[in-house]
């Protein structure tokens, strides 16, 4: 068997985060930990490049009150594994500075003073940056759908009549949001059937049931089925992409002239004019199939959301 060119997890994975970087959001206190780095992304947003560990401090402690009167440092301190860090607190009293510190050791960031201003400084590394983007989205309601179908559209249309310099950068765009597009769509596919299955755990009281379902449309159907069935339609736009593209594709000036363009693309320079042409073609032939597929593929999405609501409705 071939070798496969894949990036194994523990090599890759561990080799860019710390071992011990997930364990704070593992412990008996997880929560604490979790408000902790919540609120460490607020001072990312609001202080940028300079934020200073007393103003973090002082977060904490101004909204986290509750989460403290929880907390107990000898019992974290319990689920330390062998060979971790416990951070040396001298005030015990001080529960959040030895959160700070215990994320600190994780890997979460580092604290750098400044030699000049005597003040200390929070610095994060790439990767805890972005996990923190991902906490944030996966606790906010604030969701911002944008619609990628429609864009598609928009930009293809308008290049189908203008025949400009920029006829390859809406194609390059329009692969681009299929990625996007099939992994929403997995996405919605795959949250209706959890919180589908997820009803047979749930008490059969109104309240119960209108709880769930609730968190069912302010989490999937209102940010993400509703606007795919309407304004950002796959069933309204497939076709006409379809028909753009296809055009294209049979069009050898208009084949030519995309991969002219694509061979002045950052992103392909050296190519041939022979393998750019290749590119181009390929690059039709796939945005026109994830489109295809993706609409039929909604068929089975209705079922299962309207399988869902009708048992919410039993």
């Amino acid at each position: 068997m071939a070798e496969s060119s894949a990036i194994k997890p523990d090599v890759g994975l561990f080799n860019i985060v710390p071992g011990a970087l997930f364990s704070p959001l593992s412990r008996k206190y997880k929560a604490v930990y979790a408000y902790a780095l919540i609120t460490l992304y607020r001072c990312l947003k609001l202080d940028g490049s300079h934020i200073l560990k007393s103003d973090y401090m002082e977060m904490l402690r101004a909204d986290g009150q509750d989460f403290a009167d929880l907390f107990n440092i000898a019992r974290d301190k319990a689920d330390d594994n062998d060979g971790e860090d416990s951070p040396v607190v001298t005030d015990e009293s001080d529960k959040f500075a030895y959160v700070v510190r215990k994320l600190a050791s994780c890997g979460w960031f580092q604290i750098i003073k400044d030699f000049k201003t005597r003040e200390e400084l929070i610095f994060l590394p790439p990767y805890a940056i972005k996990l923190l983007e991902v906490i944030r989205d996966l606790v906010s309601r604030d969701t911002t759908y944008i619609p990628l179908v429609h864009q598609t559209y928009s930009e293809l249309s308008l290049e189908d009549k203008e025949e400009d310099e920029y006829m390859y950068r809406s194609l390059a765009n329009a692969m681009h949001n299929t990625e996007q597009l099939q992994l929403s769509v997995t996405l919605l596919h795959h949250s209706i059937v959890v919180y589908s299955h997820r009803l047979v755990g749930v008490n059969s009281a109104n309240d119960a049931l209108h709880q769930h379902f609730d968190d069912f449309r302010s989490q999937v159907s209102d940010p993400i089925y509703h606007p795919m069935k309407t304004y950002d339609s796959f069933g309204l736009y497939t076709r006409p992409i379809v028909e753009i593209l296809s055009r294209w594709l049979k069009d050898e000036r208009i084949v030519a002239k995309l991969a002219s363009q694509a061979r002045l693309d950052p992103a392909n320079l050296g190519l041939s004019q022979s393998d750019a042409t290749d590119l181009v073609i390929r690059s039709l032939n796939s945005v026109m199939d994830v489109f295809k597929r993706i609409n039929q593929s909604f068929d089975q999405i209705d079922r299962v959301n309207s399988d869902y609501t009708e048992a919410v409705q039993r």
